[in-house]
């Protein structure tokens, strides 16, 4: 029952969290989903995503933020700046707090400030690449530099069946 802010750090990351509620929901990225950007403040009614950038800039609007959000979700966590994300979330009124990250390591050693700043890690999953009866090892990967070009506009997310289609059409 608690509308969630997402927090990303890359217009990449955004992309992301729009086509996966998208996906999964069936939301609409211009109309049923809120963005925080530029000169973008827009609350979604369920979800809506900001940049830390932006809200860097925007601190008077925080108490707005905190009175109209119960979850904080910070996306690829370790690509924020420490001193920025812990302003941010120190205030945080809301009830849940999950901060996301593929990466919880720094050259090898444990990242302090997230601890730190969300306590000990709830859950933890490794990945491990598991080569398969079709994968192809990395050094076997050629680049082939090619004039092919696809257009995309650049607020969709790459339709891969198109793209597939196209590039077997190609020359």
């Amino acid at each position: 029952g608690y509308k969630i802010l997402v927090i990303f750090p890359t217009a990449l990351v955004k992309r992301a969290w729009m086509n996966d509620l998208h996906k999964l929901f069936g939301l609409s990225p211009k109309e049923d989903i809120g963005l925080i950007q530029r000169e973008t403040w827009r609350i979604g009614e369920h979800f809506t995503l900001a940049s830390m950038a932006t809200l860097q800039n925007r601190r008077d609007r925080w108490d707005e933020l905190f009175r109209e959000f119960g979850t904080l979700i910070l996306d690829e966590v370790q690509g924020i700046s420490a001193p920025n994300l812990y302003s941010f979330v120190s205030r945080f009124t809301g009830k849940y707090l999950v901060g996301a990250t593929a990466t919880n390591l720094r050259n090898g050693r444990s990242i302090p400030e997230l601890e730190l700043t969300f306590g000990q890690a709830v859950a933890k999953m490794d990945a491990n690449d598991t080569p398969t009866a079709n994968s192809v090892p990395i050094d076997r990967i050629e680049v082939i530099n090619t004039s092919f070009i696809y257009d995309l506009d650049s607020e969709d997310a790459i339709n891969w069946h198109s793209l597939a289609l196209e590039m077997a059409a190609d020359e």
